[in-house]
């Protein structure tokens, strides 16, 4: 669940300030922010908080649609806070990530062959027994995982027994959302939070996090060495890192 706990380990993806504020709108308790906004202080970006899920993307990735609803549905507060409707971003080259984006944010919603079907697949699940149990033998408990690429908890639940802090992020929206309603609707070990940004400018503090789980998100990415790099400095020193 998306707590103060979790924005302090948290930086801006458009500047890497880790200097963050939030406002609360909603909360079921002071752990569980369910609408609200986080900005930084540095560049003044804000980042919509709607249904527990934080929306950290910037530039091209940026969900401009939820942005103009988001800010006219809550403009008063905004506008209170010092906020800016069309506030700067980054300039950067992101249309092959966009078609994956948009790929992603489409397969959430196919009828054919669901992302939560695909996992089930008789393949994968064999797959997925191979090489998850052994990762948690690695996973030291009551660490923070990092789970990169978690689509609608692909990878995440696999953990949700573990006694375990986890940060999933995936650049698809529609896919945290699921990852979100699933994570609701049961009842698990393992304390999670499910955030929407790119690999590629993760917003983690450096050396926040113990473990990451990297399970299949680097193929895709233009720039996957990006990602690594980010990974590596979000983690602790001598923290594992459980495979792609």
């Amino acid at each position: 669940m998306l707590s103060q706990e979790v924005i302090g380990m948290l930086c801006c993806p458009n500047c890497e300030d880790s200097r963050l504020s939030h406002e609360v709108f909603e909360q079921a308790s002071p752990d569980d922010i369910i609408d609200g906004v986080v900005w930084c202080v540095g560049c003044r970006f804000w980042y919509p908080v709607e249904g527990r899920l934080l929306d950290f993307m910037i530039g091209a990735l940026a969900y401009e649609d939820d942005r103009t609803r988001f800010w006219t549905k809550h403009e008063t507060q905004l506008v209170s806070l010092g906020l800016e409707a069309g506030a700067a971003l980054r300039d950067e080259e992101k249309d092959l990530q966009k078609i994956q984006q948009k790929h992603f944010d489409w397969w959430a919603d196919e009828n054919n062959q669901s992302y939560f079907e695909y996992e089930e697949s008789s393949f994968w699940r064999a797959a997925d027994l191979i090489a998850f149990e052994p990762w948690k033998q690695e996973i030291p408990k009551r660490t923070r995982l990092l789970d990169v690429g978690c689509a609608q908890g692909r990878s995440t639940f696999k953990f949700m027994n573990c006694d375990l802090d986890i940060i999933g992020i995936d650049v698809s929206k529609a896919l945290i959302r699921q990852a979100i309603a699933r994570y609701q609707a049961g009842d698990f070990v393992a304390r999670a939070v499910f955030t929407a940004a790119d690999a590629t400018r993760l917003p983690i503090r450096h050396q926040q996090l113990a473990p990451a789980l990297v399970y299949g998100p680097l193929h895709p990415l233009v720039h996957p060495g990006a990602a690594s790099r980010d990974i590596q400095t979000a983690s602790k020193p001598g923290a594992p890192h459980p495979g792609h």
